[in-house]
């Protein structure tokens, strides 16, 4: 009986904050005004709003369309773009852009241009304007020394 009571104590207080919370509730102190704004509030989303579910299909599926062409189109044209391939690397007078033949290096792998060890850093297009070939860009790791005996310049017997 208690908990009853204490129940109803709980949602009668509930009640009381809902309307102060919301002064223009629908029915509390009705007027025409008001029950306009009620009724804008409180209208569906879907009310005034065209249907644009078969429109957004249309859409979807012309992407999906428009995906698929471009799969075949790169497809097609892969082979092609495999046999030759760029290497972008620094030199010493500034970066070079040198033609490779064969698949394009893979990222982390090592190669030799000019007595200087690269890695590829990454693979991605061509820099030059509406060339397709890929591109491995190379950071240098380090010299490969000469086959030959180098000195450091001293001459034989002396000692400093």
């Amino acid at each position: 009986m208690e908990s009853e009571r204490e129940r109803s104590a709980e949602l009668m207080a509930v009640q009381g904050r809902a309307d102060a919370d919301w002064p223009h509730w629908p029915g509390r102190m009705a007027s025409p005004k008001r029950d306009r704004l009620a009724r804008r509030l409180f209208a569906q989303p879907s009310e005034g709003i065209p249907d644009l579910t078969a429109e957004l299909r249309e859409a979807r599926a012309a992407i999906e369309r428009l995906k698929d062409e471009v799969d075949r189109l790169s497809a097609a044209r892969a082979p092609s773009a495999q046999l030759v391939h760029l290497l972008f690397a620094a030199g010493a007078g500034g970066y070079r852009l040198v033609e490779g033949s064969g698949p394009a290096p893979r990222a982390g792998e090592r190669l030799r241009l000019d007595l200087v060890e690269y890695e590829v850093a990454k693979v991605a297009g061509s820099p030059l304007p509406g060339d397709r070939r890929p591109c491995a860009y190379l950071v240098r790791v380090a010299r490969i020394p000469p086959p030959w005996p180098c000195t450091s310049g001293r001459k034989k017997g002396s000692s400093r």
